[in-house]
């Protein structure tokens, strides 16, 4: 089965390419080449998990999203996809937010930011999973403006629809509260 590199965007010829690789390979070695920091050498930022056996970054924020966490987050997430040898898909899950704190020019800043930076990678799938008009329109923003680019981003009002699009289960998204 071929590989996927975030180092190579030319490494996968579709999007079904895409799903079939983050299948169990015959001999069992589909998390080879995982950087070493995603089986927990580093640290993650707070409300930030990672399932290496589904190679998904998961990133549940709580009380307030403000510029502080969206930064940590983002600095992080570069640094792996640059040390990573394999892709990892990405769910967002807004739902437990009281309040959203960024402005409207923060946001492009970060997107066109992480669409940029995305351009010689491999597609990876980021899930936004919303349940407020604000987050909503956060992750509309983020979707419209990294569209046509490596990060397919969809925004799912169910945990369900984002779990099918992303190529696992609902169960697979949950995290100890």
């Amino acid at each position: 089965m071929a590989q996927c590199t975030c180092r190579d965007a030319h490494a996968t010829e579709s999007w079904r390419l895409i799903a079939l690789e983050f299948m169990v390979t015959p001999t069992g070695d589909f998390l080879k080449g995982i950087h070493k920091a995603l089986s927990m050498k580093t640290e993650l930022p707070p409300d930030v998990f990672f399932r290496p056996d589904l190679r998904l970054m998961i990133f549940r924020p709580r009380g307030v999203l403000d510029e502080k966490a969206v930064d940590q987050v983002v600095t992080f997430l570069e640094k792996e996809e640059e040390q990573a040898d394999q892709c990892f898909n990405r769910f967002v899950d807004l739902s437990k937010l009281d309040s959203i704190q960024l402005s409207f020019d923060y946001l492009v800043r970060v997107s066109l930011h992480r669409r940029l930076s995305s351009m010689k990678r491999a597609p990876v799938k980021s899930a936004f999973f919303v349940t407020s008009e604000q987050a909503e329109h956060v992750a509309d923003t983020h979707a419209l403006l990294t569209d046509h680019s490596p990060l397919q981003v969809e925004v799912f009002h169910e945990v369900p629809a984002a779990a099918r699009w992303l190529g696992i289960s609902p169960e697979d998204l949950r995290i100890p509260e």
